[in-house]
């Protein structure tokens, strides 16, 4: 696939995952390519971890996607993240998110020079 990806230039692929640390352990044999982007989620702070595993991949490009978010994640080392994707869960059971949450991560994005892009819709049954 990455032989395939790599040949690919005209073409951009992401790789997203929850499993960052399996990532960071294979990332090596393989070439990353700059039109390869690599991506964890975390949907909360009980998985902030995840952006440290992803720090080890050597791809190029590397973004966060906070989907769905489901709780403020507090303080963010945005080292080597190059764009934090934030949507509120629009599928199945709809957990509400709260404004002030999002907001909290577009501040730091915005301190930190990182590319914010939040997309939400809040479902709020009324």
């Amino acid at each position: 696939v990455f032989d395939t990806m790599n040949r690919a230039h005209w073409h951009t692929f992401e790789i997203a995952t929850k499993r960052a640390e399996r990532m960071a352990c294979v990332a090596d044999r393989f070439q990353w390519t700059p039109n390869i982007r690599a991506g964890v989620a975390v949907e909360s702070a009980r998985y902030k971890w995840r952006i440290d595993y992803l720090r080890e991949v050597p791809a190029t490009f590397r973004y966060l996607s906070i989907c769905p978010i489901l709780g403020p994640l507090g303080e963010l080392d945005l080292t080597g993240i190059d764009l934090v994707g934030v949507v509120e869960e629009t599928w199945g059971f709809k957990r509400s998110a709260e404004k002030e949450w999002i907001e909290e991560i577009k501040e730091q994005c915005n301190r930190q020079g990182v590319e914010f892009n939040g997309a939400f819709v809040f479902w709020r049954n009324n």
